[in-house]
């Protein structure tokens, strides 16, 4: 029969409601679909447009990037000083 030795199945009986009948379905575990959900609240709306840089700007954003990792960062109050901008 395909089981192994000492190994009992519990077969559940679910009943799918005729406005669901005939569609694709998925069933999934709860805990797996509340870590999709969590994963979809950081996925960008899909309203958003994408727009594709320019070397110049591909370069500068990677600077950006490298500059980042290494800590080399400014608070919001900084800038606003090297800008001369006063609060």
């Amino acid at each position: 029969m395909g089981l192994s030795s000492g190994s009992m199945y519990r077969m559940e009986t679910i009943t799918i409601p005729k406005h669901l009948a005939g569609r694709d379905l998925l069933l999934v575990p709860k805990e797996e679909y509340e870590a999709l959900q969590e994963r979809a609240r950081f996925a960008p709306p899909r309203n958003y447009k994408t727009v594709t840089m320019t070397a110049a700007q591909r370069r500068a954003f990677e600077k950006a990037e490298k500059n980042f990792a290494a800590g080399k960062t400014l608070s919001l109050d900084a800038f606003g000083q090297k800008l001369g901008i006063r609060n």
